[in-house]
């Protein structure tokens, strides 16, 4: 145990506290529209994107990609570069 002197409480040493709060969101772009289909003009249909916003609503990152998971790597990628550069 060890006392918080910021807001003067006693805590286990193993417990966490937030710092900062995202949130994310999922669009759903659906399925490929027809004129998208032309493979010699446009490239590859993502049909899911993430969007991080800090606390006050700004925009952080943005990925696309094929699938949820696809999404999440990518949207990682982004915030660790963008944290990177705002240190």
């Amino acid at each position: 145990m060890n006392q918080d002197s910021h807001n003067n409480r006693v805590t286990d040493r193993g417990e966490r506290h937030a710092v900062v709060t995202y949130s994310v969101q999922l669009v759903d772009h659906g399925p490929e529209p027809d004129w998208h289909t032309d493979r010699s003009l446009f490239g590859p249909w993502p049909r899911y994107e993430l969007i991080a916003r800090n606390p006050a609503g700004d925009e952080l990152a943005r990925a696309r990609g094929f699938g949820n998971a696809d999404c999440w790597y990518r949207l990682a990628g982004e915030l660790r570069r963008a944290m990177h550069w705002t240190r």
